[in-house]
């Protein structure tokens, strides 16, 4: 049951939705908070995507960051009262059912996970599904996947991810909700068309 004396985590970055997600629900009325393991992004990109938290500093050494990762883990078990993991979850993908998940199912806190894609796609599904996916068929990728899934699922009973990735998702969990990307309508202009040109921009 939700008790809004603890928080809703949203876990991870992906994308900036995860902060969306929660400033909406603390604009609600329910305390909800963005948290990161510490700021790094996808390759080359530098998008400085926002987020409320981050659980460590990206230059520290691998024994205090293990040390601040338990130290949330075990903070988070008596604070959070749902926890919306986004793309990742704490610890390695896939070993969430070692500790992660025990951790957090003892302490009756809800899970939900949500895919962006590439964090969870299998290639051979969407190569069969998709015949503009330009990924070949990779084994190993696909044993990861497989194996993130299996991790997840042993106590994470509920998944939302786009229609796309419902096929990849919905065989391991009890319920699968659609899911779209979420987006600040405030932040998007109209752009009125020009009746004196013939073909409109798009």
């Amino acid at each position: 049951m939700f008790d809004r004396n603890k928080f809703i985590l949203q876990f991870g970055n992906l994308a900036g939705w995860p902060f969306l997600i929660a400033k909406e629900l603390r604009k609600r009325g329910i305390p909800s908070k963005n948290i990161i393991r510490w700021y790094s992004d996808v390759h080359d990109l530098k998008r400085d995507l926002p987020f409320d938290e981050v659980i460590s500093k990206p230059n520290s050494n691998i024994f205090f960051k293990a040390k601040e990762i338990l130290s949330f883990m075990y903070r988070i078990a008596e604070e959070c009262s749902i926890i919306h993991y986004h793309g990742t979850n704490i610890l390695f993908r896939e070993t969430h059912h070692l500790f992660e998940g025990p951790l957090f199912r003892k302490s009756k806190i809800a899970m939900i996970i949500t895919f962006g894609g590439g964090d969870a796609r299998f290639y051979k599904i969407s190569n069969q599904l998709n015949q503009y996916f330009y990924r070949n068929n990779n084994f190993f990728h696909d044993l990861r996947i497989k194996m993130r899934y299996k991790s997840w699922s042993k106590n994470i009973k509920f998944c939302a991810t786009s229609e796309e990735m419902f096929p990849h998702a919905e065989p391991y969990f009890d319920k699968v909700y659609i899911f779209r990307q979420p987006i600040d309508l405030k932040r998007i202009e109209a752009s009125i068309p020009n009746n004196e040109k013939e073909k409109p921009i798009i």
